[in-house]
């Protein structure tokens, strides 16, 4: 972690401000900070550890919530998997394809909010507000696809009675 990053993180006002910049959802700024906080609290204040946080959007969510949030290639990497997973596992053992699920909804909740910290805090280190800006937002079209999932699961759920 470069010093102007620890002293941004050690300043919870100079923290705010940066994250504002870079969350663009004045209504999590807060939740994100305390997160990021309790993340370089963890590691004594010299890098972003991981600590007990959980999000429930990422949890429901998962690849929807890794989207929104911009982290691509990890969204990419679990749709690959369990597109995967769900082709080969279900001709063996349905119950296998559920935990695989499961585990993924569990760990996507778990470390969700730690990795877009993570993210904040590459952009973050580059010292500059533009990238901040640029890099940084949320994706609403992953809104627009997670209703379509969902009406799509209906959709096949009704169907298949």
């Amino acid at each position: 972690m470069t010093d102007y990053a620890k002293e941004v993180f050690n300043d919870p006002k100079l923290l705010r401000e940066k994250l504002a910049l870079y969350i663009k959802t004045p209504k999590k700024v807060e939740l994100y900070a305390k997160d990021c906080e309790k993340f370089f609290v963890a590691e004594k204040g010299e890098k972003l550890e991981f600590a007990n946080v959980f999000s429930w959007w990422g949890f429901f969510g998962t690849i929807f919530f890794l989207f929104y949030r911009k982290i691509y290639w990890l969204a990419g990497l679990i749709f690959a998997f369990t597109t995967l997973s769900s082709i080969i596992f279900p001709n063996l053992n349905p119950s296998i394809d559920r935990a695989i699920g499961l585990a993924i909804s569990v760990v996507c909740g778990m470390f969700g909010r730690y990795l877009v910290c993570n993210r904040f805090l590459k952009f973050l280190q580059m010292q500059d507000d533009e990238i901040l800006i640029k890099k940084g937002g949320v994706n609403y079209f992953a809104y627009v696809l997670f209703v379509l999932f969902l009406l799509l699961a209906y959709w096949s759920v009704v169907n298949s009675r």
